[in-house]
């Protein structure tokens, strides 16, 4: 035995253990015989040496490792143009694996780690593809090759981990291009003597028995004979072992579906050593970790199946379903968190849909884990919904918890975004439309929100036709608070606009709301505002506030009653004195604003004596002298100035009134 540095390459046919299964012995010859036609004159061209095959796989070695990665890359090549033009049951897809190192070399044969190496590479690599270790990336001629990295890998029973890297095929490279116009592969080129190896034909009909048919001789009949019983032997045997592995495989199933799972994946990492092509493996692997994963989150031990998950990484690196299953159970975490920390698990939701900005489906369970908690956010579902509908409509539109959550969220949550989506994909539901007809009217400030959304869906559905304007914009104006500045330049132009155009009065409608606007006695009505009250709705008003003129507890409503009534002849003597004799009173709502003190420069200069203006005048008046007193009396500064103006007022009111 002696030792070698050699680049080591295993190929195989993806899905030939399949085929076996349901194919002819003459369809299987034909495979492999096309298999070898193909592939063979590119190792040839390549320098490099068949150390054997194994049915459907080759190992090879080559002195060169730039000339193994190129091998690998016209291989896929050859297949490539071949399938082209193939049937399915004649398609030939392979995998290509490589690694350089030291070998040991007995007879045509090589072992050693460098092998062992290769051939777990493999079981990494994708159809269609050439993966190659790192000591072939360092040894090789890299300008001759277009390369990229794959990442590191912990392959089974290798102790460090390894770097692996790939062919890029890429047809848009010059590089590429390049080396698929300069390599010239001779299709009718042998392998010699010196190449080595048994190839795959082999294995189904030996040479003898190639020769014994094609001969009608006794002997060759005889020979014929011997070697088909020895076939049929051989066969058995075969067969033997072909069922006592579908026995195991059958024995894993079985230990995935009471829930051994972690027995069922080792005993197929054992299977899957000795058959490290078989997808059917690889699918009973992905199963039992799936089903061990299930059975932890199950469980509620999310932090225990996250550390499992690490772990078959390293162990299982060529399964395709790492990142799903962590996917999943992170999911799940965020879910069970969420019941019993909101916030917690709102972060937890928030971290998975950073990282997964286009999964619908986080976002719709984040949205559904608000909306079954009695501590959920309204916000969360409505933005996450509103999203789902805009980019999945036929997915998500008549879902029960979304449709419920912005049907809902239109009488109570002001949003252009689910304004625009109703529009779009509720509106022609006819109980949809005929309930943003209703809300579009709606009210007072506590209706807002359902007001103002209405506008919004029908301006968004181009159905603005079917809206009172005039209806709308004096609900809007009236029933506003004072705080609410949202559109008070569009509204107040809109009816400046009517007025000059003489279509004002027509627009107001014959039914006005209660005039919230005007219920605020500390808030400032703009001076846009109160001509346009003053113009079109003092009249329809006119009944509602002189109901108000006297009223103990609706300030605002007094206040501009008398403003109103006063510019407009509409007040009584009695009304005018009712008025103040409540202002007076008012010590909730007018004690510090300047229709108090109008109240009291009133009494003091103009009204009547009045009897009933004595007591609520003493109280205004030892109230003031009292704040003076507590806020510093003469050094109190300007505002104190004004707390003994309005005593002094009150005191000389109190006299005139014949009180003391």
């Amino acid at each position: 035995m002696t030792s070698r540095t050699l680049t080591v390459v295993f190929t195989d046919i993806k899905g030939f253990t399949e085929r076996t299964s349901r194919s002819s012995r003459e369809a299987l010859v034909r495979l492999l015989r096309r298999h070898e036609e193909l592939l063979l004159p590119v190792v040839l061209h390549f320098g490099g040496h068949v150390v054997k095959t194994i049915g459907d796989a080759f190992l090879l070695t080559f002195e060169s490792p730039t000339n193994a990665v190129l091998c690998g890359l016209v291989m896929q090549d050859t297949l490539r143009r071949a399938n082209e033009d193939a049937d399915d049951d004649d398609r030939i897809d392979i995998r290509v694996a490589i690694n350089t190192g030291e070998v040991e070399v007995l007879g045509n044969d090589v072992f050693g780690e460098t092998v062992n190496v290769a051939a777990r590479i493999e079981g990494i690599t994708d159809a269609g593809e050439v993966y190659f270790a790192e000591s072939t990336y360092l040894s090789m001629h890299k300008a001759e090759v277009p390369t990229s990295e794959v990442g590191s890998f912990r392959l089974k029973g290798i102790p460090e981990q390894i770097k692996v890297y790939k062919v890029v095929f890429d047809e848009n490279l010059e590089l590429y291009q390049q080396v698929l116009a300069s390599q010239q592969i001779d299709p009718d080129a042998q392998l010699g003597d010196g190449a080595g190896g048994n190839y795959s034909s082999a294995l189904l009909y030996s040479v003898e028995q190639q020769q014994a048919i094609a001969t009608d001789s006794g002997t060759g009949r005889w020979i014929f004979a011997s070697v088909l019983l020895v076939g049929v032997a051989v066969a058995l045997w075969f067969g033997w072992g072909e069922w006592q592995y579908t026995s195991q495989r059958a024995a894993a199933q079985e230990l995935i579906d009471t829930g051994n799972t972690r027995e069922a994946l080792d005993q197929l990492l054992v299977l899957r050593r000795q058959h490290p092509t078989d997808e059917k493996l690889r699918d009973l692997l992905s199963a039992a970790l799936t089903r061990d994963i299930e059975l932890l989150t199950g469980a509620g031990r999310f932090d225990e199946a996250m550390v499992r998950l690490d772990e078959a990484r390293e162990t299982f690196p060529f399964l395709q379903i790492h990142d799903a299953l962590r996917r999943d159970t992170r999911l799940q975490g965020a879910e069970h968190l969420f019941k019993k920390d909101t916030r917690g698990g709102q972060a937890a939701f928030e971290a998975l849909i950073e990282e997964y900005p286009g999964d619908l489906e986080i976002k719709y369970r984040n949205g559904r884990a608000h909306f079954d908690s009695k501590a959920g956010r309204w916000d969360v579902p409505l933005y996450q919904f509103v999203q789902l509908v805009e980019a999945s409509p036929e997915r998500y539109r008549d879902d029960l918890p979304v449709r419920e959550t912005l049907l809902r969220s239109l009488d109570q949550h002001q949003s252009t975004g689910l304004q625009e989506v109703v529009a779009r994909h509720y509106f022609a539901d006819a109980k949809v439309r005929e309930q943003v007809l209703a809300n579009v009217y709606a009210p007072g400030p506590d209706n807002t929100a359902r007001r103002r959304n209405a506008h919004g869906v029908l301006q968004a559905a181009s159905k603005l036709d079917l809206l009172d304007q005039g209806r709308y914009a004096t609900i809007e104006l009236l029933t506003r608070r004072h705080s609410d500045g949202w559109q008070d330049d569009e509204l107040i132009a809109w009816w400046n606009e009517a007025i000059a155009a003489g279509t004002a009065a027509s627009l107001v409608p014959a039914e006005l709301p209660e005039p919230v606007l005007l219920g605020e006695v500390r808030g400032r009505l703009s001076e846009e505002v109160m001509p346009i009250i003053e113009t079109l709705f003092a009249e329809g008003l006119r009944d509602f506030l002189m109901a108000h003129i006297e009223s103990p507890d609706q300030a605002g409503y007094r206040v501009h009653a008398y403003r109103l009534g006063s510019s407009r002849g509409w007040l009584s003597d009695e009304q005018v004195l009712a008025y103040h004799l409540a202002n007076l009173r008012d010590d909730q709502h007018v004690r510090w604003s300047a229709h108090l003190a109008e109240s009291v420069q009133w009494f003091a200069s103009a009204a009547p004596r009045s009897a009933q203006a004595k007591e609520p005048l003493r109280a205004v008046r030892d109230a003031m002298a009292d704040t003076w007193v507590r806020w510093g009396g003469d050094e109190g500064g300007q505002a104190n100035e004004r707390h003994a103006q309005l005593r002094d007022s009150a005191t000389r009111a109190l006299r005139r009134m014949g009180g003391r």
